[in-house]
């Protein structure tokens, strides 16, 4: 088959701010502009904090009060944030989220015990840089706060393949210790850092090409390589850095600006971006408008920056193959091929219940819906539903059998939903594979398919049947595996 825009698809269906400082400029933006505009990003959150509303979260009130700092404005309003926030930290040593914090002013127990390190990863740095700033009241609130959230941090433990959280723990672990001389929670965070660096090379980046996470953990390691006091560490982060931007780097689409192919915890399904952009846009790989609100504050603050040799790698080493681990077992890896006009990619098993393990994406503007397989048991083929999710509400969609291979521009997938895959009378079983409505060709089961304007956007793809497309953009299909009744008359194409 011709490397071309023409690609084969088939899905078997069956029943089962710079130098350390915020200073420097990002993307174009001067350093002026930078502090209007992360100060107006805060201003909600300053409203909410006097408030109380019920969404306002312990982790925005210690982003919003670095910000303050770093920009020297308000600081009157510091001591109200840090004391919003010591109400919503639990000082309960018998309780089991002990020094960690509630994620919203809403909850009413630590419901989300990640929330201790995100509250962290700016609150370390706020006593590193500028406890001598602070009111009397404010840094003795700060500091005896930090003494509780060390001990939340030390009793979340995560796996390395948890990649933002186990990066942001022991982001925390190292800066809270060092900036309290405390060589013992500084000895156990690098300690975490070593154990997620071993199990990196051994079996690369679990939360793989997410275009989200990545963003958290350029943060995280953004700002254990600019404020940790060891050399290793600095070492470590650098080299991890590199790693990451060179992962981007090898599967960003530059004729559609964006991370490309199957991934992890995507939580825009139709357009695959994320909190990376915030990144993406600091490093001058997206123009325009800034993005990212509050966390731009982090790149700002972060010292490495990618090489601009990545960034013309990614854009002149076109076509290239990319193949990658992201996880123990021989089918825990992803396939990419990149050509000029199109790329195409799988991963070979199920991550979780928010993963894309078949993409296309095709050429055009950022906001162009992307090409991906979802298995579907809600009626929710866009990804806009969203349902409970622990103390959030997040997109989440079925984990049933995945695999698949591919040849360069063959892919082939398998998806078989057993018993205990979906939920007892769901709404639907589908398989989709979405896409834009607009085509040069569309083939299924051998036939080509003609579209009008008028024409309801749903095809069926029956068992046995191949769906094969060619051009701008290719179309949805949806097939039933079986168990459940199907009407076809269900969401389809965009």
């Amino acid at each position: 088959m011709a490397l071309s825009r023409t690609l084969t698809l088939a899905i078997g269906v069956t029943a089962c701010l710079g130098a350390g400082t915020a200073n420097a400029q990002l993307g174009v933006m001067s350093r002026e502009d930078l502090c209007s505009y992360l100060l107006r990003q805060g201003e909600g959150t300053w409203r909410k904090a006097n408030e109380l509303s019920g969404s306002l979260t312990s982790r925005d009130l210690l982003h919003y009060a670095l910000i303050l700092c770093e920009t020297g404005a308000y600081p009157e309003r510091i001591d109200r944030l840090f004391q919003v926030a010591v109400r919503m930290q639990d000082r309960d040593p018998e309780s089991r989220g002990y020094g960690n914090f509630r994620w919203s002013w809403e909850d009413g127990a630590v419901l989300d015990y990640n929330a201790v390190e995100f509250c962290m990863q700016s609150g370390a740095v706020i006593w590193l840089r500028h406890r001598d700033a602070l009111s009397d009241t404010a840094r003795a609130v700060l500091r005896e706060m930090m003494r509780y959230a060390i001990e939340g941090c030390r009793r979340h433990r995560v796996p390395p393949s948890y990649t933002n959280i186990a990066l942001m723990n022991a982001q925390c672990l190292i800066l809270l210790g060092e900036a309290l001389g405390d060589d013992d929670v500084a000895d156990e965070g690098y300690g975490r850092l070593d154990q997620f660096c071993l199990y990196t090379w051994e079996n690369g980046i679990h939360e793989y090409d997410s275009p989200t996470y990545y963003g958290v953990d350029l943060d995280c390691l953004g700002l254990i390589e600019a404020f940790c006091g060891r050399r290793r560490g600095r070492r470590q982060a650098r080299a991890l850095l590199e790693l990451l931007w060179t992962d981007i780097a090898l599967n960003w689409y530059p004729a559609g600006q964006r991370l490309a192919g199957a991934r992890s915890r995507d939580y825009n399904y139709l357009h695959g971006t994320g909190y990376l952009d915030a990144q993406l846009w600091a490093c001058g790989w997206l123009e325009g408008e800034p993005n990212g609100g509050m966390g731009l504050i982090y790149p700002a603050l972060a010292r490495w920056r990618p090489d601009e040799t990545l960034r013309q790698m990614s854009a002149q080493r076109l076509p290239r193959l990319v193949r990658q681990r992201w996880g123990t077992g021989g089918s825990r890896g992803r396939t990419h091929l990149l050509l000029r006009d199109v790329t195409l990619s799988t991963s070979g098993a199920n991550y979780g219940p928010m993963d894309l393990p078949l993409t296309v994406d095709l050429p055009g503007a950022r906001n162009l819906v992307r090409c991906y397989f979802i298995p579907d048991a809600r009626r929710d083929p866009y990804g806009k539903k969203k349902v409970p999710a622990g103390p959030h509400e997040k997109t989440l969609h079925l984990r049933p059998f995945w695999t698949a291979t591919q040849r360069r521009a063959d892919a082939l997938g398998l998806v078989m939903y057993r018993p205990g895959d979906y939920p007892d009378n769901p709404a639907s079983l589908e398989s989709h594979f979405v896409m834009p409505r607009d085509l040069d060709g569309l083939w299924v089961g051998g036939s080509r398919v003609f579209l009008s304007a008028d024409e309801a956007p749903i095809r069926p793809v029956q068992a046995g049947q191949a769906c094969s497309c060619a051009g701008a953009a290719p179309p949805l299909a949806s097939a039933s595996p079986g168990p459940v009744p199907w009407t076809g008359n269900l969401p389809g194409w965009l």
